[in-house]
């Protein structure tokens, strides 16, 4: 009778630690569904809005103060959407830092991040709430700041702004 009970036990414990197996293999096999699907979603979702304002740095110098204004309202407005999903987990920051994250800090530091400074800051402009105007799409940005390591201002601009352009200075 001991033998059987004591193998009825072993069997009890291999079965336990059969199952607590099957149950990570899982867990894992579904992590990385969520993972690809992710990448997935970024990849089917960020070229269209990354090739519609692609050439946003170049071509906003040219347009005249009301045209810049509704550019960088539509621009920020699209990409605010798009950083929810990214804040979220809908898409995947580290593939839009492969695909464009370079793009992506170049037009905030040289274009967006003064337009969106003056509509917090700036008393002719009312709305409600305009603190926090762009607070995700900024959010977004400074994550991809961490990604690429960027801390200081002087090496970003150094890095980015002047040799994108085509600066000297």
């Amino acid at each position: 009778m001991c033998i059987v009970e004591m193998l009825t036990n072993i069997s009890s414990i291999l079965g336990t630690i059969i199952a607590i197996c099957a149950l990570c293999y899982t867990k894992h096999t579904y992590e990385e569904n969520v993972k690809q699907d992710r990448i997935r979603a970024t990849v089917s979702d960020f070229p269209q809005l990354r090739k519609s304002n692609q050439e946003l740095v170049l071509n906003i110098s040219d347009l005249d103060e009301r045209e810049k204004e509704l550019c960088l309202k539509c621009y920020l407005g699209q990409m605010e959407h798009f950083a929810v999903g990214i804040n979220s987990g809908a898409y995947d920051l580290e593939t839009v830092n492969r695909m464009s994250g370079g793009m992506l800090v170049n037009q905030y530091k040289c274009v967006t991040k003064n337009f969106i400074n003056d509509r917090r800051n700036n008393k002719k402009h009312t709305e409600v709430g305009k603190e926090k105007v762009y607070c995700e799409y900024e959010k977004m940005i400074k994550n991809l700041y961490k990604l690429r390591s960027i801390e200081d201002e002087a090496e970003w601009k150094e890095t980015f702004c002047e040799k994108d352009r085509g600066d000297k200075s």
